[in-house]
């Protein structure tokens, strides 16, 4: 299941769904070329792409639910004979996975730890593979495979969208982050559950990608999850500065600001990091300028008086989201 191997699973269901042969071959070889080394080539094919409308996005799609489903599946299948009783077949699923690269990597190392010795074995060996094998293929399945997700992201709509949360799910981290950032660029409110599902676990680079995207797809509920994160302090403080800016975002959905979160940004624009205070800050700037332009802080004395004029504000808000809320007095 190399790259070749992929664009001809591509090509095949291209033909399933009805594609003219032409047609399929021409978008296999423009999403083939999305992976190019040359900047030009790359471009171009982005513009085809594009420019083929609903039959470019067909191959889009079913390039994404291949890398989602269909390579998963194969390379699960590639691992379970890693102990299949005849030395052969253990060699030549070794060798296929040897070829697939990165994207069986994740599942290979899980098999590591779990699977029987000799899977263990063969996996450790096949890691290592991959580990020092030539970058070149792997670097250019990487950007094929952002590009798509680029792509995707321009259309929007509620296939695109359902893709893309598959792709949440994918066994490569850098996939993850990359469909997090699209689901943000989309912002439909449907995919903020998906997203705050995937914080459960996730690592620092991907968290930060989540949380940037539920601040942009969902509402005052989702603003405590991201308030939650902005007042852990074990999380580093660019990522809690993070979630400051998406739960304001997220807040200003809401017809006014409920008090419980606003109270909860005051408290952190007294936070010991310096990032988190500035965040606060300008959220709660953003939030209250109903009442008018804020004023800006030149002292500390200035400061605190923002500080007490914002707390008020927080205090006379209604605890759930209304009509009707004012910005802090002046």
């Amino acid at each position: 299941m190399t790259a070749r191997a992929v664009l001809l699973m591509l090509a095949a269901t291209l033909a399933a769904i009805g594609a003219p042969a032409a047609s399929t071959d021409a978008t296999t070889d423009l999403i083939r070329d999305l992976g190019d080394d040359a900047h030009d080539v790359r471009l171009a094919a982005r513009t085809k792409l594009v420019a083929l409308g609903p039959a470019g996005l067909d191959a889009l799609v079913a390039f994404l639910d291949l890398h989602a489903t269909g390579i998963k599946a194969h390379v699960t299948k590639l691992i379970a004979q890693l102990d299949a009783p005849s030395w052969a077949e253990r060699e030549r699923a070794m060798d296929e996975l040897g070829r697939i690269g990165i994207p069986a990597a994740e599942s290979l190392v899980e098999a590591m730890k779990s699977g029987p010795p000799e899977v263990r074995w063969r996996a450790k060996r096949l890691v290592e593979h991959i580990r020092e094998r030539n970058p070149a293929e792997d670097e250019r399945q990487a950007r094929r495979y952002a590009l798509v997700i680029e792509l995707v992201a321009e259309y929007g709509d509620a296939r695109t969208v359902t893709a893309l949360e598959r792709e949440l799910d994918s066994d490569l981290p850098t996939r993850r982050e990359l469909a997090a950032f699209a689901l943000g660029r989309i912002g439909q409110p449907r995919s903020c559950p998906h997203l705050v599902r995937r914080l459960n676990g996730a690592t620092w680079p991907l968290k930060a990608h989540l949380v940037w995207a539920i601040g942009r797809t969902g509402d005052a509920a989702a603003a405590a999850t991201l308030l939650a994160i902005a007042e852990a302090r074990s999380e580093p403080p660019y990522l809690r500065a993070r979630a400051v800016g998406g739960a304001e975002r997220a807040l200003a959905t809401a017809p006014a600001v409920p008090r419980e979160p606003a109270l909860r940004l005051v408290a952190l624009a007294s936070d010991p990091a310096w990032e988190v205070r500035a965040a606060a800050e300008a959220a709660l700037a953003a939030l209250a300028k109903r009442d008018g332009t804020p004023t800006y802080h030149r002292s500390t004395a200035e400061r605190t008086a923002e500080l007490a004029a914002w707390r008020d504000w927080a205090q006379a808000l209604p605890p759930d989201a209304g009509a009707g809320s004012e910005g802090p007095p002046r």
